[in-house]
């Protein structure tokens, strides 16, 4: 965790030169590792895991776009 900590300077650095667009793609890359992180780790709760692991990719997937 304390790599993706030591690179937010330097996202924001490039997110500085880029579109509000763009802010979508790195936020989204770096919550990646965290829920397969807690998927492994927590194997016997994996369903569980799974579907929390589905919504947050959702909501992610959803921020772009305005929905109630």
């Amino acid at each position: 965790m304390q790599i993706y900590i030591m690179h937010i300077p330097s996202l924001y650095r490039i997110i500085n030169h880029n579109h509000l667009l763009q802010l979508t793609v790195p936020i989204f890359i770096l919550s990646i590792p965290i829920p397969i992180i807690h998927t492994h780790t927590h194997i016997h709760t994996h369903t569980h895991t799974h579907n929390v692991a589905t919504q947050v990719a959702s909501s992610f997937l959803v921020l772009p776009s305005p929905s109630p």
